[in-house]
């Protein structure tokens, strides 16, 4: 009788878990939503005028790969509600994260920061990209991480190519993960000239924000500079 008394609690705990998790990715999915809308317009808005000689051609092999196992799970490019501006990799929580190449820590910050504070307030949360670090290279290009769990870099250090700067994180809920439905690294590839750490005013949920934007034009496919796999 104890056993099954043990069994039914279990199985009600774990219930109670699954359906608390589904209303956060439900509540990440519809934020992220709003937080995408909000952010199309904004970087509609910047119209920075690049200058195309100061952009690297694309080559693969210019950069090195973020992880050391490699699964890319959703590529750069135009999906049917949306413009993905980067690519995810799949990776476990915690796992290393690498400098695609050697460079400066430009910015980092957390969109999750204040996110505890907003739920207790009756506020919608803000996620975006959670814990991001955005390096500025020294030919024209800018990398952005996130999803992070951990950062172990400060801005205006210099790194060096394969340099370890953080952990990938992506579990909802997890302070860091952002607007993630599941463990993963982002990265993004962006023209150093297109792109600004401004705080996210005009946002409906994410004003007391600070994040890289960037002119549209200045978005960059990552797989067009990354090794051949």
């Amino acid at each position: 009788e104890e056993n099954q008394k043990a069994k039914a609690k279990l199985l009600a705990e774990t219930r109670n878990k699954e359906t608390e998790y589904q209303k956060l990715l439900a509540e990440n999915l519809a934020n992220q939503k709003q937080f995408d809308e909000d952010l199309f317009r904004l970087e509609s808005e910047l119209r920075i005028t690049l200058d195309p000689s100061l952009i690297p051609s694309p080559r693969r092999g210019l950069l090195a790969w973020p992880l050391v196992n490699i699964y890319i799970t959703d590529p750069f490019g135009v999906r049917p509600t949306r413009f993905h501006k980067g690519v995810d990799f799949r990776a476990s929580q915690g796992t290393a994260v690498k400098a695609m190449l050697l460079g400066t820590v430009e910015g980092m910050g957390n969109t999750d920061e204040m996110n505890a504070e907003l739920r207790r307030a009756g506020k919608p949360i803000c996620g975006s990209y959670g814990r991001w670090i955005l390096i500025k290279h020294n030919n024209g290009l800018s990398s952005i991480y996130a999803h992070l769990s951990a950062s172990i870099v400060k801005i205006g250090q210099s790194l060096e190519t394969g340099e370890i700067i953080g952990y990938s994180g992506g579990t909802p809920g997890v302070n860091g993960s952002g607007y993630s439905t599941g463990p993963h690294l982002h990265v993004g590839l962006l023209a150093s000239q297109g792109v600004q750490i401004r705080q996210f005013t005009t946002s409906r949920n994410c004003k007391h924000i600070s994040l890289p934007i960037a002119d549209p034009k200045a978005y960059l496919d990552p797989l067009a500079y990354l090794p051949i796999l």
